[in-house]
């Protein structure tokens, strides 16, 4: 059977049409990657309506729980952005040949400094937290931070178990 020019282009236009919806149908829905963000968003609130239900917090609990979170929010994302940009810096000084111990040296300093400041933060964080819920609510909280440490450590790791504690 001979294939004509108006048969070769209708193949082609029905290849094209398949692989489009094939190509829609494996990226999240075929979302715009600021569709994706409000779909992430409302899974993570999807997730935290789940908590706060398996929880039992009252109103009150749950108001004064999320005061805790969003004040804490701001100072946290700084204090990452701050330990990212040192970071850069002190490989950026460790890249050099001829880079100077002494910058090394305050650059390591900067970066303990960050990191002390962020695990006393969220220590506070912690403690503020136990002051609101109940024995058994923070049991299940700590229960629930683990499931999620541990799922992401899993996906992290490309779904690899580590025998490593880092």
């Amino acid at each position: 059977m001979k294939m004509t020019k108006r048969n070769t282009m209708a193949a082609v236009l029905a290849v094209l049409i398949v692989f489009s919806f094939a190509i829609s149908a494996f990226s999240e829905e075929g979302c715009a990657p600021q569709d994706r963000k409000g779909m992430f968003r409302q899974r993570v609130e999807a997730k935290k309506q789940e908590l706060i239900a398996e929880l039992q917090l009252t109103p009150d609990q749950q108001a004064v729980m999320e005061s805790i979170r969003s004040a804490n929010r701001d100072e946290m994302k700084e204090m990452s952005q701050a330990m990212k940009n040192k970071r850069q810096e002190l490989a950026e000084e460790l890249k050099k040949y001829d880079s100077d111990p002494a910058v090394i040296e305050a650059k390591k300093a900067e970066l303990k400094e960050i990191l002390s400041v962020m695990v006393d933060a969220r220590v506070d964080n912690i403690l503020e937290m136990k002051e609101v819920l109940n024995a058994e609510q923070y049991e299940k909280f700590v229960a629930k931070a683990q499931e999620f440490k541990d799922k992401w450590k899993h996906k992290r790791s490309g779904g690899k178990i580590h025998d490593k504690p880092w």
